[in-house]
């Protein structure tokens, strides 16, 4: 399952692509877009990548409308599309501290249904869950390493810590 550093094999590979990528767009000069939305569900360990951030306005530099929710997993290719929509925009003119709701299906035939806040006007974070009572969470704009430790740590996950020495007196 995992490597010597406690990161499950399928996330290594993840994150190395993105590593590369992230590599590619220093050396070329930059990227257009920003990271990649990621997520997690509380019972798995596959990586969800897709597209979950607000409709942003670089003129009003505001958020705006309804955006769409996109999400594929990395190794199923099981995939959840929905809209993202604004429910409170904060009385500053400033991206952080707007929030929303998604609604979203997945192929699987589960419903997801998350809130979000967003952190600034390229990032932010979202959690729900679907309609097992399954948890996920999500981040925009957030680089892989910074997203997925996040996501663990907002859904209770303990993934990367070692675990605890076996003896006959734990079994």
């Amino acid at each position: 399952m995992g490597g010597g550093n406690g990161v499950p094999h399928s996330r290594r590979g993840a994150v190395s692509a993105i590593t590369s990528l992230s590599l590619c767009c220093s050396v070329l000069g930059g990227c257009a877009s920003a990271p990649p939305s990621i997520g997690l569900f509380e019972d798995g360990t596959e990586i969800f990548y897709g597209d979950a951030a607000p409709v942003y306005d670089s003129d009003a530099r505001l958020f705006v409308g309804t955006g769409r929710f996109y999400f594929r997993g990395s190794e199923s290719g099981l995939e959840c599309e929905g809209r993202t929509a604004i429910t409170h925009v904060p009385a500053a003119k400033t991206c952080s501290g707007y929030r929303g709701k998604v609604t979203a299906q997945c192929g699987d035939a589960r419903l997801l249904e998350a809130t979000w806040s967003a952190s600034s006007c390229k990032s932010g974070f979202g959690k729900g869950q679907d309609n097992n009572g399954t948890a996920f969470a999500y981040t925009f704009g957030v680089p892989e390493s910074g997203a997925i430790d996040r996501i663990e740590r907002e859904l209770g996950l303990n993934r990367r810590r070692p675990a605890w020495p076996r003896t006959d007196h734990a079994k």
